[in-house]
């Protein structure tokens, strides 16, 4: 490596121009553009310092680069990657510009990037790439590349690109070759193809030519046999030869071209048609000096030909004997053609039809705008089947079927094809059978009457469309005898069968009723009838029969048994609501409204309107004598069950051993005493309100049944397996606590927490006193009412004494207290010594606050009694006038002062008008 460049461009330039003439002989020699290659970059090594050459492709119209040349010295193949962009190659900058580019380090060429990264990875420091280009056409470029940097000079570079010139001339040339080779093979293998031979006839020299295609064509062998005049003339068939050869001679003296179609007549025997062409060629003097020409094989177009020929004669003679009217026609409804049938039926002969508009011809005038919308449909290339009412040459009607089709009989203008069938008298008798069948259905229909036949012989059933209805088959499916047993019910199945098999034994009729199951599940009745038809001979020929569907007639008939079986049941169920009724109406308590305004009450009421609406389970805790069950009431009312029953059960009122019949009822029979089946409480509150007071007091044997109850919704009946369903909300009561009970194991935790979804705890009257005076004032009310006293004042020390009392019995106990002190009172004054009260100091924990509902569909009214106009009149004539403040009248009646306003309002009273003349110590009731 110790010589430069121009070192050894002096040494080497007599080597480089012998190896220069070396390529240009090889180009001579090799016409494979591989082995001349390998041939180019043996004969370069020796003058070109390289490590690879190669030739690259650029096709400007795919915008591609190929290799298909390449020889490297050692290393690996360089290869640019197909992810390459043409822009981005050494080639298509040096196919643009047309001229070399030298690379003496990839580190110095800024130009293209992504090629220097390339020539790095294979180890390439230094290329020279050349255009390949000839005076035709650009082809891409020569690149010498070696593995350290300066590998060339410019005088290499101008050396090499006299290299690039002859390697183009190569490249140019094995391309044409290939190009040539590929035109050729198309053609001959077109000419294959289209049975097309060629010929050219020189007639300076009397020579011809004939393609391998022609060869065939004359029956002759390409590789054996000369093209030559008598050969071809002793293929001509015998009586084409003569005009034939006249046309020719004809040709050769006018010098014109020549274009026929004649037989040909091979060695085998076989015939073919040919069409021959020939084209004069004329020198520049205008004397004729050759034909050229070609013969193409004609004989299945021929046959083709032939066979239509023979079809159109048997078309004409189908067209005329046909025994439909046949009318052709353009699309302007002018006739150009008819069929004798046509003057059969119409009655115009072909003379008056043709040229003749056919809707003027035949189309009544009232018809003319349908016959207007089938030309339509046929212009637009539908078919037309349809059944048309037209009319004669006499001017009578009839009813055609009519199929037209737009066709091209002759060249290339579309025209109408139309057949017309008479069809007027298989209309009416359509139409009397169409109503004959109807009345049939129709009436096989109201019925529910279904007919069928069975042919003996061939099994064949057939069946009535009423039938296939009663089956749940389809109208247009085939009926078999395995598929009528298939319907029938398992039970029924072995006596339908029997019985069919009977009849063909016997020739019996039969009469028979089994139930069929359809595919929804539902189970159908008939009753079946079959008669046998005997043949002249006396043999069955087939059974008919009817089926007819009498379900409706059997479901009533049950539906009639089972409402007796109802009607006993309800009268028994009627019984029993009507004794637990009658109990409910007992046990009832007066508690028909709540009353009381004290924020207390006014919170469980917000509770109440919140769970009211909603099907929860409900937990009432509270005292005893607090108004549970008034609560419990109160839910259901606001319930969407309030139109159903609201059922109480007292669990602590009931034995243990018949509790449980009492929540779920019994059978007759199921324990000693059980004379009769009873309904449940449950059962009873089905679709209503089922209210447990005491429950902590269920036994905790019977409490798994109460929590199925809330989970499942069903239950057993003492001594019956059979479960029953129940859709009745619960709503629990206990004065206990019912977590500690849990903690003691005496109450399941499970149905305490199915209890305890919305607790509700009812506070006691203690804790409550402002409603004191109105309780007070409401039971009074009401025992006087009952009792037919009247009791008009309440005097003031015994209002004091009843608030300031601690009711350990809360509203029941303050309730009896009132009762007996109205059977006590005397004069109308309503009088309870302190002494008959007694003191308690009994205090129940205060229940969870829950927070009231945002919607409230209904609300639950706190009632205050009416006041009568002497009351309020007393109380403010005690009062000086003064409704408000601590000694005013509102405070004497135990009300708010805007509650006693509009008391006052209602009962039309001034306080001013009123003279306190007295002062009383008696507050007026």
């Amino acid at each position: 490596m110790s010589e430069t460049p121009h070192s050894r461009t002096e040494q080497s330039l007599p080597a480089r121009q012998e190896a220069l003439f070396r390529v240009s002989q090889a180009i001579g020699v090799y016409r494979d553009p591989k082995e001349l290659f390998r041939v180019l970059a043996k004969e370069l090594r020796q003058v070109v310092t390289f490590d690879f050459v190669a030739i690259y492709l650029y096709d400007p119209a795919t915008n591609k680069i190929e290799n298909p040349l390449l020889e490297v010295m050692q290393g690996p193949a360089f290869q640019i990657p197909p992810d390459f962009r043409a822009e981005e190659t050494v080639t298509w900058w040096v196919y643009n510009h047309q001229e070399p580019v030298l690379i003496s380090s990839p580190q110095t060429e800024s130009r293209f990037p992504r090629m220097m990264n390339l020539y790095r990875d294979f180890g390439f420091q230094s290329a020279c790439i050349l255009p390949l280009t000839t005076a035709y056409r650009r082809l891409g470029s020569l690149a010498f590349g070696a593995r350290h940097p300066n590998a060339y000079s410019p005088d290499e570079m101008r050396y090499l690109s006299l290299v690039a010139d002859q390697v183009a001339l190569a490249v140019d040339n094995a391309l044409r070759d290939e190009e040539q080779r590929t035109g050729e093979l198309f053609l001959e293998e077109g000419q294959r193809l289209s049975h097309t031979g060629s010929w050219m006839w020189n007639l300076v020299t009397g020579e011809l030519k004939w393609s391998r295609e022609h060869f065939f064509i004359l029956g002759a062998d390409p590789e054996h046999d000369k093209p030559s005049t008598p050969l071809f003339w002793s293929r001509v068939h015998p009586d084409d030869r003569e005009w034939l050869q006249r046309s020719v001679d004809q040709a050769v003296r006018d010098k014109h071209e020549f274009e026929h179609e004649f037989r040909l007549v091979l060695p085998d025997g076989a015939l073919k048609h040919v069409s021959g062409i020939g084209r004069p060629v004329l020198d520049n003097a205008g004397n004729l000096t050759a034909f050229i020409g070609t013969t193409m094989d004609i004989t299945p177009r021929k046959q083709v030909e032939e066979e239509l020929r023979k079809q159109k004669a048997r078309f004409e003679k189908l067209f005329e004997l046909a025994p439909e009217a046949i009318v052709l026609r353009d699309f302007e409804n002018r006739i150009l053609r008819v069929n004798r049938e046509f003057t059969n039926l119409y009655g115009f002969t072909p003379e008056e039809a043709l040229g003749r508009n056919i809707t003027d011809l035949i189309v009544p005038e009232s018809y003319w705008e349908e016959s207007e919308k089938i030309r339509g449909a046929l212009q637009r290339g539908e078919r037309v089947d349809a059944e048309l009412t037209r009319k004669r040459k006499d001017g009578s009607r009839l009813i055609v079927s009519f199929s037209a089709a737009p066709v091209k009989v002759e060249g290339n203008t579309p025209e109408i094809y139309g057949i017309y069938r008479d069809i007027t008298e298989r209309k009416r008798a359509e139409e009397a059978l169409k109503r004959s069948e109807t009345y049939l259905s129709e009436g096989q229909r109201l019925s529910h009457t279904g007919s069928w036949a069975r042919c003996v012989t061939s099994g064949e059933v057939y069946f009535s469309q009423e039938s296939c209805r009663i089956f749940g088959f389809d109208p247009g499916s085939s009926v078999t005898v395995d598929m009528i047993l298939g319907r029938v019910h398992p039970d029924e199945r072995p006596l339908v069968r029997e019985t069919i098999q009977n009849c063909n034994r016997d020739s019996s009729e039969f009469e028979l009723n089994y139930r069929i199951i359809l595919d929804d599940g539902s189970i159908r009745h008939l009753h079946v009838l079959g008669h046998p038809v005997r043949k002249p001979d006396g043999q069955v020929a087939e059974f008919i029969g009817t089926h007819v569907d009498v379900t409706e007639q059997y479901l009533s008939r049950k539906a009639l048994e089972d409402a007796f079986a109802e009607i006993n049941t309800l009268k028994e169920q009627l019984f029993q609501e009507n004794v637990a009724l009658r109990q409910e109406i007992d046990e009832t308590s007066m508690f028909d409204e709540i009353v009381g305004k004290s924020s207390a009450l006014q919170k469980v009421l917000k509770e109440l309107e919140t769970v009211g609406p909603t099907d929860s389970t409900v937990l009432i805790l509270g005292e005893t004598g607090t108004g549970k069950e008034l609560i419990a009431r109160a839910i259901h009312n606001l319930s969407s069950r309030n139109s159903n029953a609201f059922v109480k059960v007292n669990c602590a009122a009931i034995p243990t051993g018949l509790l449980e019949s009492e929540l779920f009822g019994h059978e007759r029979g199921a324990f000693t005493g059980a004379i009769a089946q009873r309904i449940g409480r449950f059962e009873l509150a089905h679709h209503g309100t089922v209210f447990l007071d005491e429950i902590g007091e269920i036994p905790l044997e019977l409490q798994p049944k109460l929590l199925r109850v809330l989970q499942e919704r069903e239950f057993e009946r003492l001594g019956s397996s059979r479960t029953l369903k129940t859709d009745a909300r619960l709503i629990a009561a206990t004065n206990r606590d019912l977590s500690e009970l849990v903690a003691e194991h005496k109450f399941r935790s499970d149905l305490f927490y199915r209890l305890n979804v919305f607790p509700i705890r009812v506070p006691a009257l203690r804790e409550r006193p402002e409603d004191v005076p109105l309780l007070v004032r409401h039971f009074a009310e009401i025992f006087s009412r009952r009792m037919g006293k009247l009791i008009q004042t309440i005097p003031a020390d015994t209002m004091s004494a009843l608030m300031s009392y601690d009711w350990p019995g809360n509203v029941r106990e303050l309730q009896n207290v009132i009762e007996r002190a109205v059977i006590l009172s005397s004069r109308g004054v309503l009088r309870i010594s302190p002494a008959e009260l007694k003191a308690t100091s009994a205090v129940i924990p205060a229940a969870t606050e829950i927070a009231p509902a945002a919607v409230r569909p209904k609300r639950v009214r706190t009632v205050v009694p009416p006041l009568t106009r002497e009351q309020v009149e007393h109380a403010l004539r005690e009062s000086g006038g003064r409704v408000g403040g601590v000694d005013g009248a509102a405070a004497r009646l135990g009300l708010k002062r805007t509650t006693l306003i509009a008391q006052m309002k209602r009962l039309r009273l001034n306080s001013a008008a009123v003279t306190a003349s007295t002062i009383d110590t008696v507050k007026p009731l």
